[in-house]
């Protein structure tokens, strides 16, 4: 009996409620942050504090076990994946489940290998593709397990760099190591925040020093010869709230404010806390919290997803409520059924849990081959919903001419033609821009074809034509996420190639231009520049207005609220806030070209009248879609415009 106290009493001395406050002040912030909560802009970085506690924990584990003598490499593995992998199955099972009823097919396709991915913990790798911040990572349910992904690599890390160095060096040999290893990729990760973000915020290496910030916890504390400071503490803890509430997702993550915000972790964790800190921060809720983290981490974000595609007019608090309360709920679930007894050793057995384990992952790798070489399973809608996804599926011609936003084309041809000849040489005209301006490939090689004209394909994704001197940030509308240093790159040398291109061959007599249009004076007048230097080298100019654009997906969103009706819809119409942002774009064109442009030498077509009624624009009207995702035309929408492009040529000529 007094055995049991002691032992009871020992693990509660063991709790370190610093910790724990700081997991839930963690991951409120990432939930605050992704449910759009207002005071959280930086909430983002709670996962960056996770890093830091998990490096700490982790490193202080595996040293504590060698003091003892006790370190196996066999055991540590399968203490991490206790402690990972139930609740991401659990995680996975849910997610797919949702998915089945609301992710059209080519949707539940990609969550099936994100979902795979994360078993098999690189997912991290598998959403390199799309930005952390951008407008299409909101409809993957899995998108936050890329830092699982990296966690785990980090434990691969962290053990097998521990148990090599510790047998054939001495310690300082393994701290040195760590310290010198931390700076590296610190280095990395500000070469990256500027040179190309999206690979610093998923990429390990880029990562690592984070962890091992914490690791440098573990070799620098000396927690017997400290007395408490708690202004120090409250000044590291000051650091994190000023950090979510200040920073925002348009600054470089990670980078030296990364840093600077992760050095108030550090400083919390680093000096013993006063008795009044202490209490303050082992009050319960938040030590609850604290304890539930990785579940509250794993199910509120497809939750939010789905939410979100359930709730296309937006989600208001009521709503973010009932959500939070539902996370909370299913959170507490998997923490008591899921999480803690496959951590107890005595309930499930090493045996028991390795055959789960293999178990489990036999059964995703066989769900996931059945889902994609069924094409994701359309039969699980009615046709009336899965005609939703046939507008995506109908590309535009030569796709192997349009570039990348790395100037990446599967063509060999430096501008591809299009019309009447197949022979560069007998090129007119040039379509120059972004893939707004090759969303009109069809209309213009029909219409051109019809006039016996030939034409090149100058286009590249997210480049809109642009002179050397002008600045080369790609602003979206709808989600000011800005394009990185090494696509502005690549974007200057193609309008450059361009540029020369137009300026050396004589025979192109007309340049047609296309984008996405810009709710700024800078776009305008970036454009303005443009046509005045193709004035200056006597080319004649048509010139495609803005055109509306949908907050979401069209795709999803028909879908869904066809889905939920019950019943085909036919008809959607965009938001009146939409119809303004266009509206007021064109006329701000319209006034400018006015005031500074000789209207001989331009031919303005305005798609406007093909896409919209008198007092209202749409997303979907007669059963077709306009958009085949927010602000693509689709190849039934784009021929519309046929005839403009056949007048607007004729005018040129």
């Amino acid at each position: 009996m007094n055995n049991s106290k002691q032992s009871q009493e020992k693990n509660k001395t063991a709790i370190r409620f610093d910790i724990q406050f700081l997991r839930a002040f963690a991951v409120i912030s990432v939930i605050a942050y992704h449910y759009k909560i207002s005071g959280f802009s930086g909430g983002f970085l709670g996962v960056d504090i996770f890093f830091v506690i998990s490096g700490y924990l982790i490193f202080n584990q595996i040293k504590k076990a060698d003091l003892n003598h006790t370190f196996s490499l066999r055991y540590f593995a399968e203490s991490r994946l206790r402690r990972i992998y139930p609740g991401l199955i659990f995680a996975s099972i849910f997610t797919l489940a949702l998915g089945w009823f609301f992710d059209l097919p080519r949707y539940y396709i990609a969550s099936v290998r994100d979902s795979l991915a994360a078993l098999f913990f690189v997912s991290n790798h598998a959403f390199n593709s799309i930005g952390y911040f951008d407008i299409g990572s909101e409809i993957r349910p899995m998108l936050h397990t890329w830092s699982l992904s990296i966690e785990a690599q980090f434990y691969v890390f962290i053990a097998l760099g521990y148990a090599l160095i510790h047998k054939f060096s001495r310690k300082p040999t393994l701290n040195f190591f760590l310290i010198l290893t931390l700076v590296l990729s610190f280095t990395i990760a500000c070469y990256f925040a500027y040179l190309s973000p999206r690979d610093g915020f998923y990429k390990f290496p880029a990562r690592i020093w984070e962890f091992l910030l914490g690791a440098s916890l573990v070799i620098y504390s000396k927690k017997s010869q400290q007395t408490s400071n708690s202004y120090l503490c409250l000044l590291g803890f000051l650091t994190l709230i000023l950090g979510v509430v200040f920073l925002d997702k348009y600054i470089k993550w990670p980078s030296i404010f990364t840093c600077g915000v992760l050095i108030g972790v550090f400083i919390f964790l680093y000096y013993p806390k006063s008795k009044g800190v202490e209490s303050a921060i082992s009050f319960a809720p938040f030590q609850y919290i604290g304890n539930i983290s990785y579940s509250l981490y794993l199910f509120h974000w497809p939750i939010w997803v789905f939410a979100n595609k359930y709730f296309y007019e937006g989600i208001n608090t009521f709503v973010k409520c009932e959500l939070l309360f539902l996370t909370l709920i299913l959170s507490s679930f998997s923490y008591y059924f899921i999480e803690k007894p496959f951590r107890n050793k005595k309930k499930i057995t090493i045996s028991l849990f390795v055959s789960s384990l293999l178990i489990s992952l036999v059964c995703a790798i066989i769900f996931s081959l059945i889902i994609i070489k069924n094409k994701g399973l359309s039969s699980r809608f009615p046709d009336y919903i899965a005609r939703a996804s046939s507008h995506h599926a109908d590309p535009t011609p030569r796709k192997e001419c349009f570039r990348s936003k790395l100037g990446q084309k599967k063509s060999n041809e430096l501008f591809c033609t299009f019309g009447d000849s197949d022979n560069e040489n007998d090129a007119s005209v040039i379509l120059w821009g972004d893939s707004h301006a090759n969303q009109y490939l069809t209309p213009i090689a029909e219409a051109t074809k019809d006039l016996s004209r030939t034409g090149l394909i100058a286009t590249m994704s997210g480049c809109i034509a642009s002179l050397e001197k002008d600045s080369f940030e790609n602003k979206n509308i709808f989600n000011q996420t800005t394009s990185t240093n090494q696509e502005s790159i690549y974007c200057r040398g193609f309008n450059a190639n361009v540029r020369e291109y137009i300026k050396t061959h004589q025979n192109i007599k007309t340049v047609i231009l296309g984008q996405r249009w810009l709710d700024t004076d800078e776009a305008i007048d970036r454009t303005l520049n443009v046509i005045q230097f193709l004035e200056h080298e006597n080319r004649k100019v048509i010139l495609v207005g803005p055109i509306p654009g949908s907050k979401d997906d069209v795709e999803i969103w028909w879908a869904n609220e066809q889905i939920k009706a019950h019943r085909p819809i036919e008809t959607l119409y965009l938001s009146n806030e939409q119809d303004a942002v266009h509206n007021k774009i064109l006329n701000k064109i319209q006034f400018t070209l006015n005031q500074k442009i000789d209207l001989k030498n331009i031919v303005m077509i305005n798609p406007i009248p093909k896409l919209c009624e008198a007092t209202s624009c749409f997303a979907v009207k007669d059963g077709q879609a306009i958009f085949r995702d927010r602000t693509h035309l689709t190849e039934f929408y784009a021929r519309k415009l046929k005839p403009d492009f056949i007048s607007a040529i004729h005018k040129t000529d």
